[in-house]
C-alpha cells in the first residue's frame, strides 16, 4: 500500500498566490516609485504572502504504511497552535465526521478538527481511511 498525502489547504495556497501576484502586478503597473521607500509596503506584502503560502503548504495529512501523520495542523481547534501528531492505525478506534467536525478516537485520546462534509478533503480522507480498513462514519447534523 502506497503512502497517501493530503494537503487540506492546497486551494487556499493557490488563491493567495494568484491574488497576491495580481495585486503586485497591478501596483507595479500603476505606481511610480520615486524612492526606495516606495517599495517597502509592496515588499512587505510579498514577504507576508510568501510566508503564509509556505506555512499553509506545510500543513498536510500523510498516510504511511503503519500510521497517519497530521503535520503542522491545528488539532484541537480552528485557531490552536500547529502541531505534528502521529497515530498508528491499530490505535484508531473510530473516525467520525459529525456536522462540521472530524473526530478521530484513538487509544491515547481524541483528535478533532473542522472539516466540511462535502469537501474534497473529506472525500480524500474517507478513501484513505477505508483503504486501510478503518471505517469513516459521516453524520450530518
Amino acid at each position: 500500500m502506497e503512502d497517501t498525502q493530503i494537503r487540506p489547504f492546497k486551494t487556499l495556497c493557490m488563491i493567495i498566490g494568484i491574488v497576491s501576484t495580481a495585486y503586485i502586478l497591478f501596483i507595479i503597473k500603476v505606481s511610480s516609485f520615486d524612492s526606495g521607500w516606495d517599495l517597502v509596503v509592496p515588499l512587505l506584502f510579498i514577504c507576508t504572502c510568501i510566508s503564509w503560502i509556505y506555512f499553509i503548504w506545510q500543513q498536510r495529512i500523510q498516510f504511511t504504511t503503519n500510521s497517519v501523520k497530521f503535520i503542522k495542523l491545528s488539532i484541537e481547534s480552528d485557531w490552536g497552535s500547529a502541531k505534528d501528531l502521529s497515530v498508528k492505525y491499530d490505535e484508531i478506534d473510530s473516525v467520525r465526521l459529525l456536522g462540521d467536525q472530524l473526530f478521530i478516537h484513538a487509544t491515547k485520546g481524541k483528535i478533532s478538527f473542522p472539516l466540511k462534509p462535502k469537501s474534497k478533503t473529506t472525500k480524500q480522507l474517507k478513501a484513505a481511511f477505508e483503504q486501510r480498513d478503518i471505517p469513516f462514519e459521516i453524520k450530518l447534523a
